[in-house]
């Protein structure tokens, strides 16, 4: 298939469109998984054991910080603390798989949304029976990615496959003999 200049772009074009459509598959896969897992694990009620703000660095650029592709911000994030007892056995946690922390810009708006939320006050979350550490206080909260990452998984590896079936034309239009 030496197509040219036109042959090497769309090589590269299908297989960056396969690579992605392959990840994509991958991860609905695993989060479809992980979401029928959930809905297995038994509920407690737990006890907020700790809250307070935890700031977080976002940097924009992933491994650039500080430079010119991008910069740095500051988030507070709400750190709240779990504590509950399975099998005779104490856990303390805020290892939440699923859910993502709250998060502001700004340190008061942090703490002011935390004051709906006292040390004591009950919970019901969900823990793995294999590991109680971690928890999830919805077991809906990622019901939706697997499926929307498997469908957009098979819509690029289908891409994929189509324009490499397809044909690249390799001479003008007026130098193709009539058939």
């Amino acid at each position: 298939m030496n197509n040219g200049f036109w042959g090497i772009i769309r090589s590269i074009f299908l297989i960056g469109i396969s690579i992605v459509g392959v990840g994509s598959l991958l991860l609905g896969i695993v989060a479809f998984y992980s979401n029928i897992q959930v809905q297995s694990w038994p509920s407690i009620n737990a006890s907020v054991y700790s809250a307070g703000v935890k700031s977080v660095i976002v940097n924009t650029a992933g491994s650039y910080p500080n430079n010119e592709y991008g910069y740095t911000s500051l988030e507070y994030c709400q750190n709240i603390t779990y504590s509950f007892i399975v099998n005779s056995k104490q856990y303390i946690t805020n290892k939440l798989l699923f859910d993502s922390p709250v998060c502001y810009n700004n340190e008061s708006a942090a703490q002011s949304s935390l004051s709906s939320i006292s040390i004591g006050q009950k919970q019901i979350i969900y823990y793995s029976p294999a590991d109680p550490e971690n928890i999830v206080l919805s077991r809906s909260g990622n019901g939706v990615i697997g499926p929307f990452m498997i469908i957009f998984g098979l819509i690029f590896i289908g891409i994929a496959v189509l324009f490499r079936g397809a044909k690249i034309r390799t001479k003008p239009m007026n130098q193709i003999p009539p058939q």
